[in-house]
């Protein structure tokens, strides 16, 4: 197993209200391996920052807690991130959907970071989350030493330079990313990569071909307005043979049409 699970959810639903805190927060202060003893808003939570939480319900203050940026005589109302920590096991963030200068709409996201446990339910805690968040994109995967070696060739060409920049913003935890790259900083946006398990859903679950995964011989399940679909049976097995899973994840991959993920095969 790896020493690091990595969870990453991207959403535009409205998740500031208290019962979707709940229900993100809920399975982790009934997992003694994941409970928070520290949360924090506007940053992460280290020594200085944050304040102590024993039970969920210390959390309710903070979570969506209004804010607001003054720049001159502008002000800018917003939901204040949030953080919190379980001592040497586990951290989160939650940043909430907004909206730019110019009215657009920009995603909130959670990242999560844990140690494996071998007695938690990675999968149902993923797809737990994706219930609660309504995301459009999402992943749950092992961080192992492995993950992006093919990258670490020289950067020579515009697909080698996304390539390398989106394998940095998958194993952050980011499902989908908009970067830059090229001589012209063209912009460039997708799906990073396939995780272990990935939910696709809002704009992304008409790509979702799901005969055709079945038929490729992996597993989808219809949650939802979206689908939860995993590259192999057990979490376990990017660890074990990372080299079979990279085969299974190209073949899903290849399930997708050209284009959709900006990772190179």
């Amino acid at each position: 197993m790896s020493s690091r699970l990595v969870i990453g959810l991207q959403t535009f639903a409205d998740i500031t209200s208290w019962q979707t805190g709940q229900r993100l927060l809920a399975p982790l202060f009934a997992s003694d391996a994941l409970r928070p003893d520290k949360a924090a808003t506007m940053g992460e939570v280290t020594a200085r920052h944050g304040v102590v939480v024993q039970m969920l319900a210390d959390c309710e203050p903070l979570w969506g807690r209004a804010a607001q940026l003054r720049a001159g005589n502008v002000s800018h109302s917003f939901a204040a991130p949030f953080s919190w920590r379980s001592k040497g096991k586990s951290k989160g963030h939650v940043s909430f959907p907004s909206t730019d200068h110019r009215g657009k709409p920009v995603p909130g996201w959670l990242v999560f970071e844990a140690r494996p446990s071998p007695g938690t339910d990675w999968l149902a805690l993923f797809s737990d989350w994706c219930a609660a968040l309504a995301p459009f994109a999402a992943m749950l995967h092992p961080a192992i030493h492995l993950e992006g070696s093919k990258g670490k060739s020289p950067v020579i060409t515009l697909a080698d330079e996304i390539s390398a920049a989106t394998e940095a913003q998958f194993q952050a935890g980011t499902p989908w990313c908009k970067l830059t790259a090229g001589p012209l900083n063209s912009t460039f946006s997708g799906l990073t990569n396939l995780a272990w398990a990935n939910y696709l859903g809002g704009s992304f679950a008409p790509e979702v071909d799901e005969a055709a995964i079945r038929r490729a011989g992996f597993d989808v399940d219809r949650q939802g307005n979206g689908c939860l679909i995993r590259v192999t049976p057990r979490i376990t097995d990017v660890a074990a043979d990372f080299a079979s899973f990279e085969d299974r994840r190209s073949a899903l991959r290849s399930c997708f049409r050209e284009g959709l993920f900006l990772v190179a095969d």
